[in-house]
């Protein structure tokens, strides 16, 4: 059995002021009804097979929701393996996004040892997946030169002042990206709130009730949209902060120095991230809270006799790229002045908000349009 297939298309249009935009995202978000009607065990091993993307982190949250729910039993190890898989992978998520293509995405001339370093970091976390939590140690000091130029605890401990000058210096790629990023000022076509913390047991309740699907499909928080994205882990910290009053508008800044302060917490925290959660609303039924690469990832499981009757997984992508959520507000006011420039910033802000499945941008009508809003 292969990934399922899944497909966001993004279509912008000129308007007076900015830009029209149409998200259509194509999941298969019924697909985890597949795992009913089998036993835990069963349940967890098809897991990866179904969601190619982040397989490691989903099978984290699937062992966590199966062993709460009632139908797994290996605990201990084989979950302290499964945490340590999931952190390994969110490194290298986040390394493919800063070496493989943030360059790309605004238009860098990389180093040339940038590609190379990119497939380099793949093979480094690939090759540590046997011993995961020994080769989290072995890589903090690659990534340390690579990525930061200092240690990772150093960069960690940034203010915006001492941040700036870090992107200014532009001593490694992830600096130079910064620093491009830093340009950008999107006008602000509304402001997305960030889904709160305390959320589970509200959203349990959605995932348990007879709606699930259309939930899942367009995830929302007292009825709006809400992001939930791996800034929104970040939201609070005093560089983020800083960053948001000195540059408001500053929409790529924002979320790629977060994906950088979230690659130095994976690194070198005890913990890698924020720990999972689990929540039990009924006998038999548990709700998982699991940190990914690219959000807050839930995964619901209600079972019988070691047997699963219900599953829901609600992902960060859907909330993400809500018709109505942080990624149609942002591309409406992205800067551009021609087709080309528009879907280059169209594909960073796409890839600022990570969504885990492929995309098209596609920039259609006269961009004497959008001029017109600035007469």
């Amino acid at each position: 059995m292969t990934p399922l297939e899944s497909r966001l298309a993004v279509e912008l249009r000129p308007v007076p002021g900015g830009w029209q935009v149409r998200l259509r995202l194509r999941r298969p978000v019924a697909a985890c009804r597949l795992l009913e009607g089998r036993t835990g065990p069963e349940a967890l091993s098809l897991i990866p097979r179904l969601y190619g993307s982040c397989g490691h982190t989903h099978r984290q949250a699937a062992g966590l929701a199966l062993a709460a729910a009632g139908a797994l039993s290996d605990q201990g190890d084989a979950a302290r393996r499964r945490a340590a898989l999931a952190r390994l992978e969110s490194v290298r998520e986040h390394l493919l996004g800063i070496l493989g293509t943030w360059p790309r995405l605004l238009r860098l001339q990389p180093a040339a040892a940038v590609p190379g370093e990119a497939a380099e970091a793949v093979a480094r976390t690939q090759a540590l997946m046997e011993a995961p939590e020994a080769g989290l140690q072995t890589l903090r000091a690659w990534v340390s030169e690579r990525v930061f130029g200092r240690p990772a605890a150093e960069f960690l401990a940034l203010d915006a002042s001492s941040l700036e000058r870090w992107w200014r210096a532009g001593a490694t790629e992830a600096a130079r990206l910064l620093s491009r990023a830093a340009r950008y000022a999107l006008a602000r076509a509304g402001e997305t709130p960030q889904l709160p913390r305390e959320c589970a047991r509200v959203l349990g309740a959605e995932l348990a009730g007879p709606q699930w699907a259309a939930f899942v499909s367009r995830p929302a928080w007292q009825d709006e949209p809400a992001e939930n994205s791996v800034a929104s882990a970040w939201t609070g910290h005093p560089l983020i902060r800083e960053l948001r009053r000195r540059r408001p508008e500053a929409f790529l800044l924002h979320r790629f120095t977060a994906r950088l302060l979230e690659l130095a917490r994976q690194l070198e925290s005890p913990t890698g991230d924020e720990p999972a959660r689990v929540i039990r609303p009924a006998p038999g039924t548990a709700l998982a809270e699991v940190p990914s690469p690219r959000g807050r990832l839930f995964h619901y499981a209600a079972c019988t006799q070691g047997r699963v009757d219900r599953y829901r997984i609600l992902a960060p992508t859907e909330w993400n790229f809500h018709p109505r959520g942080p990624a149609v507000q942002a591309l409406k006011g992205i800067p551009a002045d021609s087709p080309g420039e528009a879907r280059m910033l169209a594909e960073a802000v796409i890839h600022a908000l990570d969504p885990c499945v492929a995309f098209t941008v596609a920039v259609e009508g006269p961009m004497e349009m959008r001029r017109a809003g600035h007469a």
